[in-house]
């Protein structure tokens, strides 16, 4: 049995505590972090020092994607097993490995594990503490714990790309630019682990845990996908939150490479810059504006303004003449993403029953992941055609999800579970 101090107690009402929600940001803050610092480091690492042709550079972006697809299913059902608590020390300790390992990338074959060993741990993290919070708060208060947990992606996403971009050109001790930004980022992974280890208390009572089942990747299963579908309403946020996973990674492999052609006088300073500009959106978005946006107007309605945001700043993007004119044009794309994504985690949230959190939550990673694998490889194959295309099919995509959003988002009515519905 676990100790109190290690357990959320039926008296907390549900209420997180506050020590518990800001380990979870911390948590959740260091893996964006560590990937915002090599958006900036990647390229120049493999295509450069490494010799990676377009394809293997390719591979390298869908892979870390690829293992999250993977793994998320399994972490999340094995969460709903045995709790969430071990699943995020494993998923902190799984994070520092990774960070060590792309640090010491001297060749092509070590950059391909350390992102593989990334992709596995950081969906554990990920997934497990989206299901945290479903264990710890009220259905009502969920859409703020989601959107602050969002934040700390915004935060970590605005920090890692300057921090990167600023240790890319540093050589300390004979140690180059990626060697400094992995060992930082693993040092904090450390960090955080350590403070997890004595301060994060298990949310999960056992009376709520799955009996054993097998962990195999339950998101190929027909029989597993056909039963977490057949709660209403959740099969049409998975396919939302996808296609915003999609749109997102799509945009981010496009950008880079899509900037510097229109604008000569784009570096990768300027590229620096230009995600910590997009990191603070969604950081001081979901940070301020979420909880009075989801107060004020619900969050069926919040999910549908962020939704034709997207969809206008991919409309706008190929008009912008320069790259400055891109900071105004993007902005609603990210501003309707820190919008839509805690909303719909919230509302998915509040469709499945508590026992079954974790493995609900894996479903929607996963197919999130697979989104963030195919998007940078339709991108990069389109993007050979004509440099315009990925905006042009995300302007596609997210029009038609606009349009289903007005016609097919109603108010939702949460599931109940037995004992619930008896009390």
């Amino acid at each position: 049995m676990e100790n109190s101090h290690l357990q959320i107690q039926p008296e907390d009402g549900k209420k997180l505590k506050s020590a518990s929600l800001g380990l979870l940001f911390f948590a959740i803050f260091i893996d964006l972090f560590g990937f915002g610092v090599v958006i900036p480091i990647l390229p120049f690492l493999a295509r450069d020092d490494l010799g990676a042709s377009g394809f293997e550079y390719g591979l390298i972006i869908a892979l870390y994607s690829l293992m999250q697809f993977i793994f998320a299913p399994i972490w999340g059902n094995l969460s709903d097993q045995y709790g969430r608590r071990p699943i995020i020390l494993i998923g902190l300790g799984g994070s520092s490995i990774g960070f060590a390992l792309f640090s010491f990338s001297s060749s092509l074959w070590i950059l391909y594990l350390a992102r593989a060993v990334a992709g596995i741990f950081t969906a554990a993290t990920l997934t497990v503490a989206n299901a945290y919070i479903s264990d710890s708060t009220p259905p009502d208060k969920r859409g703020g714990a989601f959107g602050l947990i969002a934040a700390a992606f915004g935060l970590g996403f605005a920090l890692g790309p300057a921090v990167g971009g600023f240790l890319a050109g540093q050589e300390i001790y004979g140690l180059t630019g990626h060697v400094l930004a992995g060992i930082f980022s693993a040092l904090l992974a450390v960090i955080n682990l350590i403070g997890a280890i004595f301060y994060l208390p298990e949310s999960l009572a056992v009376e709520n845990r799955k009996i054993s089942r097998s962990i195999k990747p339950q998101i190929f299963s027909k029989i597993e996908f056909k039963r977490i579908t057949s709660y209403p309403g959740i099969s049409l946020f998975f396919m939302i939150f996808a296609l915003m996973s999609f749109g997102f990674s799509m945009l981010i492999a496009a950008f880079s490479v899509y900037a510097p052609e229109k604008d000569e006088t784009v570096d990768a300073t300027a590229l620096g810059f230009y995600f910590t500009y997009v990191g603070l959106i969604l950081f001081l978005s979901q940070t301020f504006l979420i909880k009075p946006m989801i107060r004020w107007f619900g969050e069926e309605t919040v999910i549908k303004i962020g939704i034709f945001g997207i969809f206008a700043g991919f409309v706008a993007l190929p008009f912008a003449p320069t790259f400055q004119w891109m900071f105004v044009t993007n902005a609603p794309i990210f501003f309707g993403l820190s919008m839509a994504s805690p909303s719909i985690i919230s509302l998915i949230s509040r469709l499945a029953p508590s026992d079954e959190q974790g493995s609900v939550m894996g479903f929607n990673q996963g197919f999130a992941s697979l989104s963030r694998v195919i998007g940078p490889l339709i991108a990069g194959i389109i993007f050979d055609i004509e440099i315009v295309y990925p905006f042009i099919l995300g302007a596609f995509i997210f029009g038609i999800v606009t349009v289903i959003a007005l016609i097919k988002i109603k108010p939702i009515t949460p599931y109940k579970n037995k004992l619930e519905i008896i009390n």
